[in-house]
């Protein structure tokens, strides 16, 4: 073969991997692009996330809504106590029976007469009120636990336990709802006492409610991880990445 068809049989070599690369390069560019495309969806869906969750942390809490069953109330979800929202249950029974055995105290939600006085408070300004579903607040009679007979409802609220020779208490913060006034004040009683023998007392329940943002900020922090453990790649191979045989030689 002479020099010349060398040369040329090179050339085409280095004209057909040149085209190559161009065909490379290009498919690397698209993908670069659907891939930067991506990312701007992700970071827009993780911007209204964030925008959502600040709206939620800063947001005014709800009004309590009642727990409504054959006409009676039975507790309430959303109650505010310094802001933060709790749910509450009206129970008949006892100490022992409701709180885990009524034990040593930690099974309250509450632990100081102030909160428990807190909660006692809520209850008559939030809950035990005069609405459309119900005259709650001028008839006791109505809220779950305390009959049709008195004309007072004292609903407990338990912070603490103590003994008194062989027996053993609980301490309470007492609201009283009747249709001439309302109050709250401290009591104990014995822990196995039976509330349902008394028709005119009733036990609350307060469960704490958890932020509704909790939710969505762990959903935005699982969206990072999974952004974070599948990297875009976005760059993209010079059409020189495959040389020639010509360059090759040299």
């Amino acid at each position: 073969m002479t020099a010349r068809a060398k040369d040329v049989g090179m050339l085409e070599c280095s004209t057909r991997s040149q085209s190559m690369s161009r065909r490379e390069f290009r498919a690397h560019a698209d993908h670069a692009q659907s891939s930067a495309h991506k990312i701007g969806r992700a970071s827009g869906i993780l911007r209204a996330l964030v925008l959502l969750a600040s709206s939620l942390l800063t947001s005014a809490p709800n009004a309590a809504t009642l727990d409504l069953r054959d006409g009676l109330l039975h507790g309430a979800s959303d109650v505010d106590l310094n802001g933060v929202p709790y749910d509450v249950e009206f129970v008949d029974g006892t100490c022992v029976a409701l709180f885990d055995g009524c034990a040593t105290g930690e099974e309250f939600m509450f632990s100081t007469p102030a909160e428990a006085r807190t909660a006692s408070g809520a209850l008559l300004d939030q809950v035990l009120l005069d609405t459309e579903e119900g005259a709650f607040d001028t008839i006791p009679a109505l809220t779950a636990g305390c009959g049709a007979i008195g004309q007072t409802c004292l609903i407990l609220t338990p912070y603490s336990r103590f003994h008194h020779g062989r027996s053993n208490f609980v301490t309470v913060d007492a609201a009283l709802n009747g249709p001439l006034f309302d109050a709250g004040f401290g009591h104990s009683l014995d822990i196995r006492f039976d509330l349902r023998d008394d028709s005119e007392t009733v036990w609350a329940i307060w469960t704490l409610v958890p932020e509704p943002s909790t939710a969505l900020l762990i959903g935005i922090g699982l969206i990072g991880l999974r952004s974070q453990g599948r990297p875009a790649r976005l760059l993209v191979p010079g059409p020189d990445r495959h040389s020639s045989p010509h360059d090759k030689r040299r």
